[in-house]
């Protein structure tokens, strides 16, 4: 189409990173949450019932845009994504597309 600008190659894939970044975030947030009104320690697991209370539209709402699921609620840990990775893997993802440009 005439006079529409196209988006830089990475710009969608950075986008998806960093909302799975946000989705990590949230969850860590929520397990934090969790610890303080149940007395969890480091490396104690968090319930996914009482994690999901604390997230609006409860865990399932939280949908990695690559398909990756988070899985680990131990007190203490980011939940890292099944495709991209922890928290450190998708900062190194996003600084390699930002450079890659």
């Amino acid at each position: 189409m005439a006079g529409c600008a196209s988006r830089p190659p990475h710009d969608a894939e950075i986008a998806a990173l960093k909302q799975c970044y946000e989705n990590t975030r949230k969850l860590d947030e929520a397990k934090e949450n969790i610890a303080l009104r149940q007395n969890l320690k480091a490396g104690d697991i968090a319930p996914i019932k009482d994690v999901s209370a604390f997230i609006p539209g409860g865990i399932e709402s939280l949908k990695c845009p690559a398909g990756g699921v988070y899985t680990n609620m131990v007190i203490g840990q980011w939940p890292p994504c099944s495709v991209h990775g922890s928290v450190k893997d998708i900062r190194k993802q996003i600084d390699a597309l930002r450079t890659d440009k």
